[in-house]
Parts: C-alpha cells; structure tokens; sequence
C-alpha cells in the first residue's frame, strides 16, 4: 500500500467520524429541544388550570 492509498483511507475514516459526530450531535441537539418544548408546553398546561383557579377564587372573594 502507497503513501496515497494510506492518505486516502485516512481521510475517508476523519470524514466518517466527522459525519458520525455531526449524526450524533443533532440527535442530541433535537432531544434536547424536544425534552424542553414538553417541559415549556407541559407547564403551560399545568399552569393554565391551576390560574383559573386563582382567578375564579379572587373573583368570588
């Protein structure tokens, strides 16, 4: 095997890492994103009722 042939081989297993990182890091970058618009959205559904509540007990006050 030449000097080439080795050159090549390395670049072509940098590019699959590369694009195994890149893979990885947007699955992650997506989780995240999703775990936090559930964690934004399920507190506004939580919160939603519970400031009905506050709102119709300082009404009938």
């Amino acid at each position: 095997m030449n000097d080439t042939e080795a050159r090549k081989k390395l670049v072509n297993n940098i590019l699959k890492l590369n694009i195994l990182c890149l893979a990885i890091s947007a699955a992650v970058g997506i989780l995240t994103d999703l775990f936090y618009g559930l964690m934004t959205f399920g507190t506004c559904i939580i919160l939603i009722p519970v400031a009905k509540q506050l709102i119709r007990r300082k009404q009938n006050k």
